[in-house]
Parts: structure tokens; C-alpha cells; sequence
């Protein structure tokens, strides 16, 4: 993993553990995000700026919530407008994450 790459997940990563924290989220969910940040950081996520790799951490936590609502492992669902308040971003921005994570899976 090239130095870029290497920092771009840690950013990415940092902002995972931030609104996990904040939004008081599970271990659960906060080991499946950074297990999803791996896996998008190896397919190729350098090169990310600051306001970038928030969003990306966003719909990260976004996806695995959901994922994980949906299987019972959380109770409540939790708005990506929620989500995206810890950063300063809207519902739409982390929608579109979310659709551009999704296609590459």
C-alpha cells in the first residue's frame, strides 16, 4: 500500500471512529466499518481530500448500519441525515456515497 493510500484510510478511518463515538454506535458496527474501509481502500481510494474522506466515512457507517439494522443487530434505524450532522453533510451526499459504494461491491 502506497504512503497516499496508507493516509487516505487513515482519514477515513479516524472519521469512522468519530462518528462512532459521537453517534455512540456499537463495537459491532464500528469493526464492520473499518473492515469495509479496508476493503474500499484496497479497490483503489487515493487521493481523497479532507471533506472526501468524511463523506466516505459516512456512508461507510451509513451501510453498515443499515446492514446491520437489517439483521437484527441493532434496534433502531439511523437516518443518514444523522449521520452526515457529525460532518456538516446532507442526507444527498451520503446517499450518493452510499450508491457509489454499492456499484462497486
Amino acid at each position: 500500500m502506497s504512503q497516499s493510500n496508507n493516509s487516505t484510510l487513515l482519514k477515513v478511518n479516524e472519521g469512522i471512529n468519530e462518528l462512532c463515538d459521537k453517534l455512540k454506535l456499537t463495537s459491532f458496527v464500528r469493526e464492520r466499518c473499518l473492515e469495509m474501509s479496508g476493503k474500499l481502500e484496497r479497490e483503489g481510494g487515493a487521493g481523497l481530500t479532507g471533506s472526501t474522506t468524511n463523506a466516505v466515512a459516512c456512508s461507510i457507517v451509513s451501510v453498515v448500519h443499515e446492514e446491520a439494522h437489517r439483521r437484527g443487530r441493532v434496534p433502531m434505524h439511523l437516518p443518514d441525515k444523522m449521520i452526515g450532522k457529525v460532518f456538516g453533510l446532507d442526507g444527498g451526499d451520503i446517499a450518493r456515497g452510499k450508491h457509489i459504494m454499492n456499484s462497486r461491491r
